[in-house]
């Protein structure tokens, strides 16, 4: 998540939650950093952030989530294959999620129809597989960018990404 106060001159990494290094998969046992958890096969996932104190102003420019599907056998190549579509919610404290960015994905490619939504595969760039119960998945980066959200500091904000599957 990049985000800079409104008076800034330069941008600046502020919460970072990226990849874990370590720990990974399985063999982590209960110290394991890399979970994926979903109860529902429609679950939203999603999570919160404060920034800054009350008072000050902050532009968010981009967030960056991670996808690890799973279903598929062999497993899929693109992201595009599992999802027609991948929209970001964003809310402020009492207020709903709402979408603030959407765009479809081409099947057999991590293109989108946004060129602010960009998908690479995190595992192609160095990432470690996923470690799903024996079978390796691959993880793909998303990133929403030039989103110009305003957030007020020292509120706290949710966001969340949400993709319409391919029918199988």
């Amino acid at each position: 998540l990049l985000a800079v106060p409104a008076l800034a001159a330069q941008p600046a990494l502020v919460v970072d939650r990226g990849l874990p290094q370590s720990n990974l998969n399985n063999a982590a046992g209960a110290a394991r950093s890399n979970l994926r958890l979903s109860v529902q096969a429609d679950a939203f996932m999603g999570d919160d952030f404060t920034i800054g104190t009350p008072g000050e102003q902050w532009v968010i420019d981009s967030i960056r989530v991670w996808s690890v599907p799973g279903l598929g056998s062999p497993p899929a190549l693109y992201l595009g294959d599992y999802y027609q579509d991948s929209r970001l919610y964003f809310g402020g404290a009492g207020q709903d999620l709402s979408p603030v960015v959407t765009a479809k994905l081409t099947a057999g490619s991590n293109e989108t129809s946004n060129p602010n939504v960009k998908i690479t595969e995190a595992t192609a760039n160095g990432a470690q597989l996923y470690d799903d119960f024996g079978q390796g998945l691959r993880i793909w980066q998303v990133d929403f960018q030039n989103l110009n959200l305003t957030a007020e500091g020292g509120v706290k904000y949710s966001f969340g990404v949400w993709g319409m599957g391919r029918p199988s």
